[in-house]
Parts: structure tokens; C-alpha cells; sequence
């Protein structure tokens, strides 16, 4: 009797043990693929059968079911999304930042060059303030002055008329020279012709203005000269 005993024994501890190393096998191969790809976890819970109230997980990927005695009970493996929590406390405002260091001075600008002296003036001519002057009236005839031995600006005008019933030209000159030539209308009140040009001198003498032309006469003329130091061409 006793030996039968410990026979029973030992082959219900053998169905133990290999029923232990099947579950643990078949709970690794459930892990493995739990949970499916969706993010589910599929269970079956057992309404019925012995024991009552049994949850077991399937792979339902695999095409793992439920048993007729069982009901299928899935679990999400992320929860709803929670409510925003609340603003955080505002940080301690940090530390200023130190100065910048100072710039350095620019360099000195170099002195300009100092400009060059102008030229001395000439020494004026004695008498150049002094004016010659001298006019006449209707067909006066020609104009001078007597002046001394220098050089001189003359400036003077005349104003002439024309007689004839075509335009001429009234021509006016400087010493015999040729510095106004303008051509007149006829029969009017006369017109006034400018008179300018420079004499020389090598000794005292007269500068002449004189003016006229084909069917040209005068109403009057006036002349002005002045003393320079000199005439420079140029």
C-alpha cells in the first residue's frame, strides 16, 4: 500500500511540473505578440466553465478566439489622454550680464598741410584812380582824350542812326581800331552802340573813339578811360 502511494505521488508531481513548463511556454509565446499591434490586449473571460471567473490573454493577430464559454474582454494599453495640467511657476529672472569692455579711443587725425602764401599784389600806378572822360553831340565828329604815357581801359557808347532806307551796318573804333559793327535800321530813333578796348602808350597822346558808316551819323557820343598797371592778353 505504501509503495502505491508514493507511485501516485510521483507521477502527479511529473504532470505538475510539465503542466508548469507548458505555461510558462505558452505565457512567453502570448507575451511576445501582447499586445497586438493596435495597442490592444485581448482577453477571454470565462462565464461558465471550471473554475468560473478564469481571464486569459490571446494573441488575436494569430486568429486566437474565444471558447463558446467564454466572453471577450479587451484592455487599451494607452489610457485616454489626461487633462492639461496646470501652468508651471514662472522661473527666477536671471542674473544681468556683466558690461562690455570699453572701446579704445580712435587715433588722431594727421594735421592738414598748411596752404602756400598768395602772391603779393603790384604796387598800384599813381593815377589810376583818375578818370578821363569826354563827349559830343550830333555828328560830333571823333572822340578823344589826352592822357598821359601809360595803359588804359576805354569804355564809351554811341548812339547813331540810319539815314538811308536799307539796313547799314554803324561801326565804331578804338584808335582806329574796329570794336563794334552793327547793322542799324533805317529811319528810326537811333540805337546805342557799346564801345570797349585797351591802349597802350609809349608817351603821352589822345585815344580817339569814332564811329560811322554808309548813311551812319551820330546823335552823340561819350568815352571814359581809365589808367591800368597792364593789359595782359590771355
Amino acid at each position: 500500500m505504501a509503495l502505491d502511494n508514493l507511485a501516485r505521488r510521483g507521477r502527479i508531481l511529473v504532470f505538475a511540473l510539465v503542466g508548469s513548463l507548458a505555461t510558462v511556454a505558452m505565457a512567453g509565446a502570448v507575451y511576445a505578440s501582447v499586445p497586438s499591434s493596435d495597442g490592444v490586449i485581448h482577453s477571454c473571460f470565462n462565464t461558465s466553465g471550471n473554475p468560473s471567473g478564469a481571464v486569459r490573454v490571446i494573441d488575436a493577430e494569430t486568429g486566437a478566439k474565444c471558447a463558446k464559454n467564454e466572453k471577450a474582454l479587451n484592455f487599451n494599453q494607452t489610457g485616454p489622454k489626461g487633462d492639461q495640467g496646470i501652468q508651471g511657476i514662472q522661473g527666477i529672472q536671471g542674473v544681468p550680464g556683466a558690461d562690455g569692455t570699453d572701446g579704445t579711443n580712435g587715433v588722431d587725425g594727421t594735421d592738414g598741410t598748411n596752404g602756400t602764401n598768395g602772391t603779393d599784389g603790384t604796387n598800384g600806378v599813381d593815377g589810376t584812380s583818375d578818370v578821363h572822360q569826354a563827349s559830343n553831340g550830333t555828328n560830333g565828329g571823333a572822340l578823344s582824350v589826352s592822357v598821359p604815357a601809360g595803359s588804359y581801359l576805354v569804355m564809351a557808347y554811341a548812339k547813331v542812326a540810319n539815314s538811308d532806307t536799307d539796313f547799314q551796318n554803324g561801326v565804331c573804333s578804338v584808335q582806329g581800331i574796329v570794336v563794334a559793327s552793327e547793322p542799324i535800321q533805317p529811319g528810326n530813333d537811333g540805337q546805342n552802340l557799346p564801345i570797349m578796348g585797351t591802349v597802350t602808350l609809349a608817351s603821352a597822346g589822345t585815344i580817339t573813339v569814332d564811329c560811322g558808316g554808309f548813311g551812319i551819323y551820330t546823335f552823340y557820343k561819350r568815352m571814359f578811360v581809365t589808367r591800368v598797371t597792364s593789359i595782359i592778353n590771355g
